[in-house]
């Protein structure tokens, strides 16, 4: 199923539910894909990794990581985890 946010944008009903669960606004908030970069940054994980694991190359993967730090006001890997944890996005 999908859901219709405000701009008639198409998403799914779990990523509309996650990203209206973050408390950031709309366009802040992270896509499916991004949150799940993030949360392997958080867990110690480096591009070339992330990138294995997700299937995606490296070059995605750093696509991803610099529209997080963008979208959370982050200057770095490190302080767009805390900026998430203290938002409630992922858990430690």
């Amino acid at each position: 199923m999908t859901a219709t946010i405000q701009g008639g944008k198409m998403i799914q009903d779990h990523v509309a539910d996650e990203s209206l669960a973050s408390g950031l606004p709309e366009r802040n908030r992270l896509s499916k894909r991004e949150m799940d970069v993030l949360i392997m940054i958080k867990d110690g994980m480096r591009n070339p990794e992330i990138a294995e694991k997700l299937g995606l190359s490296t070059k995605t993967v750093e696509n991803h990581v610099r529209s997080i730090l963008q979208k959370l006001g982050a200057k770095n890997r490190t302080e767009a985890v805390v900026i998430a944890l203290k938002n409630s996005m992922i858990n430690i």
